[in-house]
């Protein structure tokens, strides 16, 4: 389907998942349930605001321009309700990833034991000089993901329910991450915690990005979801930024997979992924057929994106730091 039958589509009746047309309550007091292609169901706290918890004088002190997540991230949103279901769906490329590298370490775990077993070396697995198949698994599987802008961590912890990832970084403004640890405590049933942690990242801070080491950058998988909704300005500058992000988080072999939102600004979408084909050195494909067909709406948007440039990103990245990057639409 090309991107003008999409856009030509009509939105048709709300279906009964989609978190944007409920109620007050359903969207940011009730707990909201995904129940996953596995059977497994990852349950998610929200609340009015990241907030919600402080006293009254915290609240009403006044949130900066870059801190306006915390108003609506702990409620889940359509995006990360598709996104989850895409990502852990049968056939989704990221369990397909995961697939292959089981298949890998099982591969070179045998090949390593038949040349231990040539060498007449039956002790070197003993002494560490060939790796054993517990080892050689952890240093194949261990695919790392990373959650930008995560909010309750919806996406994240899906991956993790399905066993698609062996680790989840869930990324938020500081603000968040209370939030985030909560709803990890909250599954824990699903998977081991300690595969979930939980950092801070502001888009486009180094220190933020340094504080995730050793797990990344780079990171094989970056997900995302209802990330882009204010229209680009230097008061709101959060598409520059994210894609700022994006380049210090991404190397070339690096899946991004983001849901956009068009309820928000659908204009802003457009002109977010022009931005990053055309200057930021990205790919950019649309995904519409392989989402499941339940989770199949019109006005989510999913797209893959693929560091093709890192030169032009850089460049563009040394640009957004000077302030000298001008986007003209």
């Amino acid at each position: 389907m090309s991107h003008e039958e999409q856009q030509q589509q009509p939105c048709g009746s709300p279906k009964a998942w989609q978190r944007f047309y409920m109620g007050y309550r359903e969207r940011f007091v009730d707990d909201c349930c995904i129940e996953l292609a596995n059977g497994k169901v990852v349950r998610l706290a929200q609340a009015p605001s990241a907030n919600s918890s402080k006293s009254k004088k915290q609240q009403q002190q006044q949130l900066d321009k870059n801190a306006d997540p915390a108003l609506t991230g702990c409620t889940v949103w359509d995006g990360a309700v598709v996104l989850s279901q895409y990502l852990t769906a049968p056939g989704s490329p990221v369990l397909a990833a995961a697939a292959a590298a089981v298949a890998a370490a099982a591969s070179a775990a045998a090949a390593a034991a038949a040349a231990a077993a040539a060498a007449g070396d039956s002790a070197c697995s003993e002494s560490g000089r060939v790796p054993t198949k517990q080892q050689q698994q952890q240093q194949q599987e261990e695919i790392v993901s990373l959650e930008l802008g995560a909010g309750t961590g919806a996406v994240s912890l899906s991956l993790l329910a399905a066993g698609a990832v062996h680790r989840a970084v869930i990324t938020d403004i500081p603000d968040m991450t209370a939030h985030l640890q909560s709803n990890v405590q909250h599954n824990s049933a699903l998977f081991n915690p300690a595969r979930a942690v939980v950092k801070p990242l502001r888009w486009g801070e180094a220190a933020d990005v340094k504080g995730l080491a050793p797990l990344g950058p780079p990171f094989q998988l970056i997900v995302g979801s209802d990330l882009v909704y204010y229209s680009y300005s230097e008061a709101t500058p959060h598409s520059r930024l994210l894609l700022l992000a994006l380049q210090q988080l991404a190397g070339p072999e690096s899946q991004i997979y983001l849901a956009l939102s068009l309820h928000h600004n659908p204009q802003e979408v457009e002109n977010f992924l022009r931005w990053a084909e055309e200057v930021w050195g990205f790919s950019v494909q649309r995904i519409q057929q392989q989402i499941p067909a339940e989770y199949r709406v019109a006005d989510v948007l999913v797209v893959r994106l693929q560091l093709l440039d890192a030169a032009a990103a850089a460049v563009a990245a040394a640009q957004a730091r000077a302030g000298t990057l001008v986007r003209g639409y």
